[in-house]
């Protein structure tokens, strides 16, 4: 069989994930203080990838965060 059609759904555009995506991020980052709540998601964060985002959220609450460390979160969300 020859394939006729390939759908790509690039994050958001047929299903909507972003819900999904802060909730890790809730997972990942509550535990060290560094929720965040989805109106905050939707203004600053929504068009940053992982490592932006924890990064951004971990700046903007003036967490140091080793490389180790930072690591280990992306890693967990992922």
């Amino acid at each position: 069989m020859q394939i006729q059609a390939f759908i790509f759904d690039f994050d958001g555009v047929l299903v909507d994930s972003e819900r999904v995506h802060w909730r890790l991020y809730q997972e990942v980052l509550g535990p060290l203080g560094l929720g965040f709540t989805w109106e905050e998601y939707t203004a600053k964060s929504i068009a940053l990838h992982d490592v932006g985002c924890i990064r951004a959220v971990a700046d903007e609450r003036g967490k140091a965060l080793s490389d180790s460390e930072f690591a280990r979160l992306v890693a967990r969300k992922a």
